[in-house]
Parts: structure tokens; C-alpha cells; sequence
């Protein structure tokens, strides 16, 4: 399935790459749940993925924190999220993906090292009750159960994991803490890519979206509470 989806974005041309992701940010920052979000978790794109810096770039002029991944460690499947003021901060990384800058490549991290100046999700972000954080995950495809195909790597479900705190086969979006509000997780994907697909065969590791946008709809989860 990742193939089939990767040969047709490949085909896709400029035009409807370039209109299809004006009205999906546009569905983006109408939802409740960016008006709200105090901070926001988002990757940075890269070739034909929907283009998340024009959205970056817009979430800075709104004031809303913005924190992009960086890998640390490829063995470990480990990644740390790094606030970021600017575009110029990031820079090529892990497969060519852009990153922020700031973390020494050579280093393999393998448990929680990493705090100092940089963004620890499990202390710093989503446990403060006050804060209203809102994550968008790259993805493939996203099938009508709100099961996420990723590229295979795991980076994210680890992460989420790992920070979060939700079971990691929850996909009700329940904290676990009733004074913390869990973040809300957005995925985005164009129609043309991902037309006659079939279910995804998710694994109890996996993480489901609560909300999906595509350049038509935006669907909610119903079984998560946003």
C-alpha cells in the first residue's frame, strides 16, 4: 500500500499539489482545535508531503508556540521535539528531512538526555493543564477507522508513546490524568492519492487521528473526545 500511494503522489501534478494543500491549511486553521491550541507539534515537510511551511510560517504570525522533530537517535527510533521562531532554523537532516538545529548529529541518544534548552513533551508541554497543544502527524494514508499509515519508520509512534501517556492502543483521546487535557491529533492527505484504498491492519502500537483533512472534508474521530 506505502508504494501504491508513494507512485501516485509522485504523479500528482503541481497545480492540484499547490491547490489542494492551500484548502487543506485553510481547513486547518478553522478548527476549534488550532484556535485554542497554545502550542503546536508539526513536521516539516518534505518533496511531495502536504506542505507544512506555509503553515508553520502562518501558526508563528498567529504567536502559537511551534515545535518541529528532530531524530536523535536512528537505532532508537528516537526523536525530540525543538521549538522553533523561524523557518531559517531548520535545516536538512535525518533521509534529507528538514530539522531544527541544534543537536549534535553524532550523538546517539537512547533515553531521556536530551532536556536543557530543548522541548521535553512528558515535563514541558502536555502536562500543564493550562496548555491546549495540538500535534499533525505526517502520514500516507488514513482509512475511515482513523487508522494512520505512516513511512514505516516508527519515529512517531514511539515518540507519542513515549511522551504522551496514553495506552498505546487507545484511541480514545482520554487522559489518563483528569486535570490534563490530552493534545488532539490532525493528519492531512490529498484524495487523489489514497482513492480505493482499503483498511489499514493496525498493531496495538499505533496511534489513530482524531481529526483527518483532505482537500474535501475534515472527519472527526467519533470515539475521541476533543
Amino acid at each position: 500500500m506505502r508504494k501504491i500511494i508513494l507512485t501516485r503522489t509522485d504523479k500528482l501534478d503541481a497545480e492540484y499539489i499547490r491547490d489542494t494543500d492551500a484548502q487543506i491549511a485553510a481547513s486547518f486553521f478553522d478548527l476549534d482545535a488550532y484556535q485554542h491550541a497554545d502550542q503546536v507539534f508539526i513536521y516539516a515537510s518534505y518533496r511531495k508531503e502536504i506542505d507544512t511551511f506555509a503553515i508553520i510560517t502562518r501558526m508563528l504570525a498567529d504567536g502559537k508556540a511551534v515545535y518541529v522533530p528532530k531524530v536523535i537517535s536512528r537505532k532508537c527510533r528516537k526523536m525530540t521535539a525543538i521549538r522553533i521562531h523561524t523557518l531559517d532554523e531548520l535545516k536538512p537532516g535525518y533521509m534529507g528531512i528538514p530539522e531544527p538545529i541544534g543537536v549534535d548529529d553524532n550523538q546517539t541518544y537512547c533515553d531521556s538526555k536530551i532536556k536543557d534548552a530543548k522541548f521535553d513533551i512528558g515535563n514541558t508541554c502536555y502536562e500543564k493543564s493550562r496548555s491546549t497543544s495540538l500535534i499533525v502527524l505526517p502520514c500516507l494514508y488514513i482509512d475511515e477507522n482513523f487508522n494512520r499509515l505512516g513511512y514505516g519508520g516508527g519515529f512517531y509512534d514511539t515518540f507519542l508513546e513515549e511522551h504522551i501517556g496514553r495506552p498505546v492502543n487507545n484511541s480514545i483521546s482520554k487522559p489518563i490524568n483528569k486535570q490534563i487535557k490530552m493534545p488532539t491529533i490532525v493528519a492531512m492527505q490529498r484524495t487523489k492519492a489514497i482513492s480505493n484504498l482499503g483498511f489499514i491492519e493496525s498493531e496495538m502500537h499505533d496511534f489513530k487521528a482524531d481529526i483527518v483533512i483532505d482537500e474535501n472534508s475534515v472527519r472527526t474521530n467519533p470515539q475521541v473526545i476533543i
